[in-house]
């Protein structure tokens, strides 16, 4: 199995959206190491699907807060926002937003560094501040990531190749002044996270994590009080990760337009390329069977083809137009 490079193309654009949901059972994370398999294909969903959407920050609500960031995940159902900056060299986040909290990044905490290969690490330090109904907690921790495992991991939507593993380990402290005559609470958190990341999908493909936390409240001129919580784990995944075994590309590098769609017999393809180069077209099926391809000579300029797609049987596709390092992929549906 080839070994993978995470890179900032792993981490997923503007439109493309990504779910979660919690299972009823916590899977062991397994061993580090080289070509592990993870079987997690019988897990079931314990939550309310979550979807979230990649936006352009400029165009959320709450994007003067947080200036320097160009990559947003929003929860569109509730209103949250999660804002970072990712570039070629780092993914780091810089804050979160909703109608009645928001939480600013002081010292922004680095998700991935770029490029990341088996056995790589590195550590950051974070600050933050958050405001939640007139309550200031300030937040102060350090992030070991590192790249522990790769390999295949297999999910309800079906088994990923060239998968790599992530170990998270974060202390924190969070501190908070309640006022009532100087009440003040300090909560200690630290958090394994095993996060399973492929080139195909623009997000983790499932996360298993487990924290240990204590909390101190200082109540003068009492002594302080601790308060150890029950350790905590948890599994999620995505459902919507379905195993396509191709490449991951950003969404829509060719400007690519495929009508009629939903189609009946015929697709109309139109695309644009800056040189002449040579592509291939696939239709997939959801479960990943390709079951259409055609090579593509490319000119430069606007490209048109007309496909025959009669004999297929009704139901959802996933069309690719892939080159050499780039491409775009649309999701069709095809009716009687």
């Amino acid at each position: 199995m080839a070994q993978p490079t995470i890179t900032s193309d792993w981490v997923g654009k503007a439109g493309e959206e990504i779910s979660s949901v919690s299972t009823l059972e916590v899977p062991d994370a397994g061993e580090a190491g080289a070509d592990k398999s993870w079987d997690f294909s019988t897990v079931t969903p314990d939550t309310t699907r979550i979807d979230f959407k990649y936006v352009n920050p400029d165009t959320t609500p709450f994007f003067s807060s947080y200036p320097n960031s160009n990559s947003c995940l929003s929860i569109p159902e509730f209103g949250v926002y999660v804002y970072s900056l990712l570039d070629d060299n780092v993914w780091e986040t810089h804050g979160i937003a909703t109608g009645f909290f928001q939480k600013i990044y002081q010292d922004p905490q680095a998700q991935l560094m770029f490029p990341m290969n088996y056995e790589d690490s590195f550590t950051d330090e974070f600050a933050s501040t958050e405001v939640i109904l007139g309550i200031t907690i300030y937040g102060t921790g350090n992030t070991k990531v590192t790249a522990d495992a790769y390999g295949s991991v297999s999910l309800p939507g079906g088994t990923f190749d060239n998968v790599m593993r992530l170990m998270v380990v974060e202390e924190s402290v969070d501190s908070t002044n309640l006022g009532m005559g100087g009440i003040v609470e300090i909560i200690h958190t630290t958090t394994t996270t095993y996060i399973w990341y492929s080139a195909e999908h623009p997000g983790p493909l499932c996360i298993r994590d487990y924290s240990e936390t204590f909390q101190v409240g200082l109540w003068p001129p009492l002594p302080p009080d601790t308060c150890y919580m029950d350790p905590d784990s948890s599994f999620q995944y995505d459902p919507s990760a379905t195993s396509s075994g191709i490449p991951y590309f950003s969404i829509d590098a060719f400007e690519l337009e495929i009508t009629p769609n939903p189609f009946a017999s015929q697709l109309n393809l139109s695309f644009i390329v800056d040189n002449s180069q040579d592509l291939r077209f696939e239709l997939q099926a959801i479960n990943g069977q390709t079951v259409y391809t055609e090579e593509i000579t490319a000119s430069p300029g606007l490209n048109q083809l007309n496909i025959d797609v009669q004999g297929l049987p009704s139901g959802s596709y996933v069309a690719v137009l892939m080159g050499h390092n780039e491409g775009s992929i649309k999701q069709l549906v095809k009716i009687e």
